[in-house]
């Protein structure tokens, strides 16, 4: 007798103790979704609502580090309806309202997909996409209180009690392009950056005195020949895209024997 009643208690035990953990796993969650991509890419991040039983109020808030990620675009899902974002993808946080208008949102899934545009030199690693509610134009809400609520049969507003899971975008970094240029096959240099083999190679000739004598452009490739200006002291090459400089110039003696050197963005 004395060992079934112990039994019971144990039971009992292990019944109360693990209802914390079905609470919440029951608990309405918002989640973003976690990507890996290459530097430079564009990239999709689904932004997903679980355990849902029905909101009236639904306001998040996502943000993200600038330096490494662009919102691109902000597509709202056929989950709920009237959905108001922020009117400028610039805006960060970036808002995602969304109201039920007559009952009770109860639908989970997809709330909405972000497209991101990876800066082309970001580096390799785990940037955050961070989730949370709603903190309004002053940032005084209150979770729960003034967002994240359902009406109830009284028209009283309770909490959703969510809980919010931010994602990352893995970013794979790109690994350096190199472009050696040979001048007239013998003086050799390797302008070299994370970038695609794109843009020009300028390989402007000056005196001693820096006055220019002449410029040769060629197309990036692995291996660019040039031949410098006769009377030309030394060599500035650049690698150009659109215009912008690529890496840093480098300047190359015209007359000096045959040396490599390196520059790295």
């Amino acid at each position: 007798m004395k060992r079934r009643i112990i039994c019971c208690l144990l039971a009992a035990m292990l019944f109360i103790g693990s209802l914390p953990a079905a609470q919440a796993a029951s608990a309405p969650k918002v989640s973003v979704q976690t990507v890996s991509a290459t530097a430079g890419d564009e990239v999709s991040v689904t932004v997903s609502l679980s355990g849902n039983t029905g909101f009236s109020d639904l306001s998040i808030a996502l943000d993200y580090d600038p330096a490494v990620l662009t919102l691109a675009h902000a597509e709202q899902e056929a989950l709920t309806s009237r959905c108001l974002k922020s009117q400028d993808l610039t805006d960060r946080p970036y808002s995602l309202i969304w109201v039920s208008a007559t009952s009770l949102c109860k639908s989970n899934g997809i709330l909405a997909t972000l497209t991101f545009r990876i800066s082309e030199d970001a580096p390799g690693g785990d940037t955050p996409v961070y989730v949370g509610f709603y903190k309004g134009r002053q940032g005084n809400y209150e979770d729960g209180i003034n967002v994240n609520y359902r009406m109830d049969s009284e028209q009283e507003q309770k909490p959703l009690g969510l809980t919010y899971s931010s994602g990352f975008v893995r970013v794979e970094a790109l690994p350096d392009t190199e472009v050696t240029v040979s001048l007239d096959g013998c003086e050799q240099a390797t302008l070299s950056a994370r970038h695609a083999m794109t843009g020009q190679i300028y390989a402007a000739s000056y005196t001693s005195e820096g006055r220019m004598l002449d410029v040769s452009i060629r197309d990036a490739a692995s291996t660019v020949n040039a031949s410098p200006a006769s009377g030309a002291a030394y060599v500035k090459l650049m690698w150009l895209d659109d215009g912008r400089p690529v890496c840093a110039a480098l300047d190359v003696t015209a007359a000096a024997p045959i040396v490599k050197k390196k520059l790295t963005a």
